[in-house]
C-alpha cells in the first residue's frame, strides 16, 4: 500500500536551493527488515531521474535521506533500525550551514555537507513507496508510516526534540502553518479501506481513514 501525491499544482514539493524538512514516525515489520524499503519518495528510480526521500539500504538496514543535487544522489546515512518498534525520522536541510541533517528519535545521527539546487522531477510524491515510472512502484515499506510532514524550511533541533516528545510524541499541527489542499490516489487498498488526509491539523474534505500527512 502507497499514498500517490500528484505532482500538478504541488510547488510545496520543489525545494530548489531553499530550506526544507521533512519527516514521519515509522515502524517496521519482519517482512522488511534486510530489504531496500522507501517510505517516502519523489522521482523515477528506472530513468535515473534519482529520487530525493527516506529509505532503508538493503543488508545492512541503515536509515538514509536522499537528496539529488544536479543528478548526483547524495545519502546522508544514520543507523541500522531492525527493531519492530515506532521511531520519529527528520531529514532537515539547512543552506545557510551547508548542511543536510538526520535526525532519529529526536537526536541528529548523520549530516552531509551539500550546496546546490535539489532536483526537481516532475513525478508523483509517493509515501510508502519508490517511483519507478510509468506509474509503477517498488520497493515498498513493510509497515506502518504517520504524522508525515513537509517543511518549507529547517526545523530547529528544539522542534525536532519536542516532536519526538520521548517517544510519546507531539501534535504536529503545532508547527503548522495555512493548510493546503492535497490531491492524491492509493494504490493497493480494497474497496473498504480509506485514507484521511490532513494537513496543519485540519482534515480535508472528502477524505477518510487512518494515515495523516501534513505539509
Amino acid at each position: 500500500e502507497y499514498v500517490s501525491i500528484a505532482d500538478s499544482g504541488h510547488s510545496d514539493f520543489e525545494f530548489g536551493s531553499n530550506d526544507f524538512s521533512f519527516g514521519c514516525w515509522v515502524k517496521r515489520t519482519s517482512a522488511g527488515i534486510n530489504t531496500d524499503e522507501w517510505f517516502m519518495a519523489r522521482g523515477d528510480a528506472t530513468s535515473w531521474d534519482a529520487p530525493w526521500g527516506l529509505h532503508f539500504f538493503p543488508g545492512n538496514n541503515q536509515i538514509s535521506v536522499r537528496t539529488n543535487i544536479g543528478g548526483t544522489p547524495h545519502e546522508t546515512t544514520g543507523p541500522a533500525i531492525t527493531d519492530l518498534n515506532w521511531h520519529h525520522v527528520i531529514a532537515v536541510r539547512d543552506t545557510s550551514a551547508g548542511k543536510v541533517r538526520l535526525y532519529v528519535d529526536g537526536a541528529q545521527v548523520a549530516t552531509t555537507d551539500v550546496a546546490g539546487a535539489v532536483s526537481n522531477p516532475v513525478r508523483p510524491l509517493l509515501l510508502g513507496a519508490l517511483p519507478l515510472g510509468g506509474g509503477a512502484s517498488g520497493s515498498s515499506l513493510n509497515g506502518t508510516l504517520d504524522e508525515f510532514a513537509f517543511w518549507s524550511r529547517a526545523v530547529s533541533p528544539e522542534e525536532v526534540g519536542a516532536l519526538w516528545n520521548g517517544g510519546d510524541g507531539k501534535k504536529i499541527s503545532d508547527f503548522q502553518g495555512p493548510a493546503i489542499q492535497l490531491e492524491y490516489a492509493v494504490a493497493g487498498l480494497s474497496a473498504d479501506d480509506k485514507v484521511m488526509v490532513f494537513t496543519d491539523g485540519e482534515l480535508l474534505p472528502s477524505t477518510f481513514g487512518p494515515h495523516t500527512v501534513y505539509v
